[in-house]
């Protein structure tokens, strides 16, 4: 209780410093390493001793389909989403924002494009300052790009230790359509 007191405490107050003085605080304290934690626990999924599955969902179809699956057949899914690493971008492309929910526990950092031009728009990434053991409580990461006549908009999120979900919606000659795809390993 004390350990995650004192951590909420930490988080709350370098939120609190981050936004009233951010000459005080080097950027790259703030940037959190996203990223390298979906790898991570992308590459522990196939360690769970429990089924995965991906279930996809379309609306032009009204279909939903679902599929034993393996680390290696989702990784191929992810990778659109850690790549490209904003990282270095952060302090000059993004705005960045924070909350802290004393009611949850939770601090949420945010990184804003501050450009329709770069391709991830945003990410929120929700720390839990209530479980020690486990920081990262989820990750959302939003994309916006073009392929040919096609705009696409795309958003992972990531909740620690529970799923991912891929939603996307896809813009083409004033036809929208919308994708979900569910990778659930709990």
């Amino acid at each position: 209780m004390k350990v995650s007191s004192i951590l909420f405490i930490f988080v709350t107050l370098a939120t609190v410093i981050a936004c009233k003085n951010k000459k005080s605080i080097q950027p790259e304290q703030l940037i959190l390493p996203y990223t390298n934690y979906i790898q991570e626990e992308a590459k522990s999924i196939d360690s769970i001793p429990y089924s995965k599955w991906l279930i996809t969902t379309n609306n032009t179809t009204m279909a939903t389909d679902s599929m034993l699956l393996t680390t290696k057949g989702w990784d191929s899914v992810i990778q659109a989403f850690i790549k490209p690493i904003i990282y270095d971008l952060i302090p000059t492309s993004y705005t960045q924002s924070s909350f802290a929910d004393r009611a949850t526990g939770l601090t949420n950092i945010t990184y804003q494009a501050n450009t329709q031009t770069l391709p991830v728009q945003q990410v929120i990434v929700s720390l839990n300052a209530v479980n020690s053991t486990q920081n990262f409580f989820s990750i959302q990461i939003t994309k916006k790009f073009a392929k040919g006549e096609k705009k696409i908009q795309q958003q992972l999120l990531w909740q620690s230790n529970v799923n991912a979900t891929i939603n996307t919606i896809t813009d083409s000659a004033g036809i929208t359509n919308y994708a979900t795809q569910k990778l659930v390993w709990f």
